[in-house]
């Protein structure tokens, strides 16, 4: 990771963060006069590339755990946009909160009035691991997919 990455344990000593990318140095096509311009520069939104096709194959597993559930993927949530929480949950006939470390979101969203299923598969720390998803697919649907 570059110097300039945070990064720190949890309370539960876990390093944060669970996910990085190349960031540092990154030889990349700028687009400044041609369509063959490259410059190498540092920073997060060289890394962004990479994390963007991270994000999207953890979305493609869930996708696959959870192939018939209606799934609402927020980013950052400050402020949590309520008016969009409000409008998926009115949708679905069940809502579960799946969030990283303490229950922010989850608590929000509960404060709005809305009911949250609780669970008892372990999510707070590597919360889109397969093998939790599957377990809490278990839990929810009572059932584990093809």
């Amino acid at each position: 990771m570059a110097r300039s990455s945070s990064w720190e344990t949890t309370s539960d000593l876990l390093i944060k963060p669970e996910i990085s990318a190349p960031g540092d140095g990154i030889t990349s096509a700028v687009g400044l006069g041609s369509d063959t311009d490259y410059e190498t520069w540092s920073g997060t939104s060289m890394a962004a590339p990479h994390i963007s096709a991270s994000i999207a194959l953890v979305k493609q597993r869930l996708r696959e755990i959870f192939p018939d559930v209606p799934i609402l993927k927020l980013g950052w949530t400050n402020p949590l946009p309520k008016a969009l929480v409000a409008k998926f949950a009115k949708g679905v006939g069940k809502l579960l909160v799946v969030e990283e470390l303490d229950p922010f979101l989850e608590d929000q969203i509960k404060a709005m009035g809305l009911a949250v299923v609780p669970h008892k598969t372990e999510l707070n720390m590597l919360e889109l691991n397969a093998d939790r998803l599957q377990n809490l697919r278990h839990e929810i649907l009572g059932d584990v997919p093809k």
